[in-house]
C-alpha cells in the first residue's frame, strides 16, 4: 500500500546476486509521481483488480513463480495462492484474511486521518508524513525519512475497507479458503510492528501451515528498513530449501 516496485530494490538486488530471476511489479494506478493527481478510478479499485493484473503477468512467465508480498501485498499474494498460480508464497508482515481479526490501536492511529474523511472508501488517499513515520518509517534513519516519504503514492480507499473492515465488504474479497492454498509458505513478522499485530500474523502462518519467523527488532517495513538483511537471510534460506 502506497508503494511501488522501488520498495523491493534492496531485496531484489540481493536475490538476483544469488542467481534468482526477480520481477518487482508496480500495481495498477501506482506508476505516478506522488505530486501528480491520482487517477480517480484508483479510489474504487479492489484488491481483486490487483490480483487480476498480477495473474495476467504470471501467465506470461515460463513457470509458476514464488511470490513475495509485504503488508497489503501479502494479502494479494494469499489471493494469488488461492488461485493456484504460485509455486510458493512468502508473506512479510502480511495483512490477514477476513477470518483473522487484526484491528489494533496502532492500526487505528495509522489510519485515523483517512477514516475521518467522509467517502474515504471510494477515494484515493495518501498518508501524512507523521502517520507514515509512526506506522512504517521508525527504523529508517531520520535524515532519510523524507526521501522515502516523497516516493509514497496514493492508494485505494476501497482496498482499505477490504483489508481493515472486511465485514463491510459485500464481495468478501479477503476471504481465503486455506484448502485451496497448496504451495509451501513462509511468513515473517516484525516484533515491533505497530500496524499489524504479531498475534494476527502468527494466525496467518498457522492457517497455511507455513514456516514462521519473528524478527524481534524489526517493524512493519521489515523488507527495506534498517536491518532488512535479517529478512533477506531468512528468505534466502527458505528459498534454498523450497525453490
Amino acid at each position: 500500500m502506497w508503494g511501488g516496485g522501488w520498495i523491493w530494490e534492496p531485496l531484489k538486488n540481493h536475490l538476483q546476486e544469488q542467481g534468482y530471476h526477480c520481477i518487482a511489479p508496480t500495481l495498477r494506478y501506482h506508476d505516478i509521481s506522488p505530486s501528480d493527481t491520482p487517477d480517480p478510478r484508483l479510489g474504487n479499485t479492489s484488491l481483486a483488480d490487483y490480483v487480476e493484473d498480477l495473474c495476467q503477468l504470471i501467465a506470461t512467465l515460463d513457470e509458476k513463480p514464488i511470490a513475495i508480498g509485504h503488508s497489503m501485498g501479502g494479502m494479494i499474494v494469499q489471493l494469488l495462492a488461492q488461485k493456484g498460480v504460485l509455486a510458493g508464497m512468502i508473506l512479510c508482515a502480511p495483512a490477514p484474511p477476513s477470518d483473522i481479526p487484526a484491528l489494533s490501536w496502532g492500526g487505528i492511529k495509522s489510519f485515523a486521518g483517512l477514516i475521518r474523511q467522509w467517502g474515504f472508501w471510494r477515494k484515493p488517499h495518501r498518508p501524512s508524513f507523521a502517520s507514515m513515520v509512526y506506522s512504517s518509517l521508525q527504523l529508517i534513519p531520520q535524515e532519510q525519512r523524507q526521501h522515502y516519504y516523497d516516493q509514497v503514492v496514493y492508494d485505494s480507499g476501497r482496498a482499505v475497507v477490504e483489508i481493515a473492515l472486511p465485514f463491510l465488504d459485500r464481495n468478501h474479497t479477503t476471504r481465503v479458503d486455506e484448502a485451496n492454498v497448496t504451495c509451501p509458505a513462509l511468513v515473517l513478522a516484525g516484533g515491533r510492528d505497530c500496524l499489524i499485530p504479531l498475534k494476527a500474523i502468527g494466525k496467518v502462518a498457522k492457517k497455511y501451515g507455513a514456516d514462521f519467523n519473528v524478527l524481534e527488532d524489526q517493524t512493519h517495513w521489515l523488507v527495506i528498513e534498517t536491518g532488512w538483511q535479517q529478512a533477506a537471510a531468512m528468505i534466502e534460506k527458505w528459498l534454498a530449501k523450497n525453490a
